[in-house]
Order: C-alpha cells, then structure tokens, then sequence
C-alpha cells in the first residue's frame, strides 16, 4: 500500500544538501562566472609578463649560443628562444607561483570551506559554514548557473553558492533539485 501522506520526491519542497567544499569548488565558480573584458585582461597581465621576462632572460642567455647553431633559411633561433623561454616561464608562473597562491588564498579560510549544508526551500536558500549561517530569500537570488560539475545560486555578481553536483545521489535528484530551483527563481538552471 503506497503512503500518499508523504510528497512523492518529483514534488519535493525542501532539499538538505550535506557537503565538503574545497579549493576546486571556488576554482570552478571563478572561471563560470561572467568576467568583464578589463578583468580578463588584468587576469592575464601577470601570466604574460612572467612569460615575456622569461623569453626576454633566455634570449639574453642563449645569444651568444646562436651563433654556433645550423642555419636554416625560415629558422630564426632567436625567436625560436623567445618562444622557449616565453613557455618556460608560463609554466613556471601556472605550477610554482599560481599553485602557492591558491593553496595560501584559502589556508585559514574556515567560512565557506569544508563542511557546509545547504537547505533549500519555499522560503529560500540557507547555507551554514562553520557556525556561520546565511539567508537568501528567493528575490535576491540573481542568476542561476549550471555547469558540468556544480550549480551556482548567485546573490551577486561575483558572489553565490556553490552546489557540487557530486552531493545528489544520482542525476535524477540533481535535476529535481535544478527544476525546484528555476521554479522558485525563474532562471534557467
């Protein structure tokens, strides 16, 4: 005999997520969120200055070398150089300096990482993160942004929760979840 006291989990109200955020998580919210052209530009700036200082010290170093190398007619080896060094110094600045910074920006960071629940319902979102509590009523959830891996619930335009896909039980869950969601906030999810 079916129990028709209880709401059937396609017509759920209230959802209880239960997880672990990591480093990874934000990393994902950073590059799903909509960054304007001057922010991807500044972004970018110590990347390629890393590089270009790079290819600039290995030219210098290996100029005296190019002169003892073959010479073919569309090879320049400076240039080929300054290619070198330029790629040289991309992966020193993305694995030695890009990779402590990360690890350094959420070293001692208890509010929003680790263990966090998460309670949706009618009345909107509620995040608890180390003791701290956040409430979102549904009107000032601004955008909704589904990705691959998580969902984003963003009450501004830089700022919002993260729901790892990885906390449902199976796809289904996660997509009753998503159609709650774009119930409440009209936005796609």
């Amino acid at each position: 005999m079916n129990d028709t006291t209880t709401p059937s989990p396609w017509q759920a109200t209230r959802f209880e997520i239960r997880t672990r955020l990591e480093p990874l998580d934000y990393m994902h919210l950073l590059r799903a969120l909509r960054w304007s052209v001057i922010e991807r530009v500044v972004s970018w700036l110590a990347l390629v200055g890393m590089a270009g200082i790079a290819a600039v010290a290995l030219s210098f170093v290996l100029d005296p070398l190019i002169g003892r190398l073959p010479v073919y007619p569309h090879l320049d080896w400076g240039l080929v150089f300054s290619l070198a060094g330029a790629l040289v110094g991309a992966v020193i600045y993305s694995v030695f300096v890009m990779g402590p910074y990360v690890d350094s920006m959420f070293r001692g960071q208890p509010i929003g990482m680790g263990d966090t629940t998460i309670v949706v319902d009618g009345n909107g979102v509620n995040a608890t993160s180390a003791g701290v509590e956040i409430r979102i009523p549904w009107d000032k959830v601004k955008d909704v942004i589904a990705a691959k891996e998580h969902m984003f619930l963003m009450f501004g335009r830089l700022t919002g929760l993260i729901v790892p896909r990885r906390c449902f039980a199976d796809d289904g869950e996660a997509q009753r979840f998503a159609e709650f969601v774009r119930s409440k906030t009209q936005k796609p999810a």
